[in-house]
């Protein structure tokens, strides 16, 4: 008896060992507003209007070839943008748990852009790439837009 226990017992292992989804260990610190707002180099709300796929899956191919572009119809701007739209990419969650995630066409966000990757490497073009980003949809955003609230605003019509 005991030996068909353990017999079972180690089937039910390794089967969920060799049938197991990938899973990640992460975490990080979100930096606060002020921080996030400083190392930032657009801020602004806008609501995404078109999100273009990649030009290619090539993992050789140039980083900003294998990302989404990310067209924002610019409702207030904070810093780093002045025109109605702006075009940011994005890995739309596919680097796994230190990925930002995806934007929605339709939605409004708070946009903290960055022109690094997470590790530092510069990019010629606005990013939202790293999870630890402030992002968010405008309907999560008030501690953000409030902190924000005192800072120098542009206005456009539409959002």
């Amino acid at each position: 008896m005991r030996i068909a226990t353990l017999l079972r017992i180690t089937i039910l292992v390794l089967a969920a060992a060799f049938y197991s989804h990938n899973t990640y260990a992460c975490s990080c610190i979100t930096p606060e507003v002020p921080q996030a707002f400083s190392e930032a180099r657009a801020v602004f709300i806008g609501e995404v209007i078109d999100i273009v796929e990649p030009r290619t899956n090539n993992p050789k191919a140039p980083l900003a070839d294998r990302l989404y572009a990310v067209k924002f119809r610019i409702g207030r701007s904070w810093k780093g943008v002045t025109n109605q739209e702006v075009v940011v990419l994005s890995d739309q969650g596919r680097a796994g748990c230190f990925s930002w995630g995806s934007f929605v066409k339709g939605q409004r966000y708070l946009v903290y852009a960055e022109r690094r990757t997470p590790s530092g490497v510069p990019l010629r073009n606005l990013a939202v790439l790293f999870s630890c980003n402030r992002t968010t949809l405008v309907a999560a955003a008030s501690e953000d837009l409030k902190k924000l609230g005192g800072l120098r605003v542009k206005t456009w019509n539409g959002i």
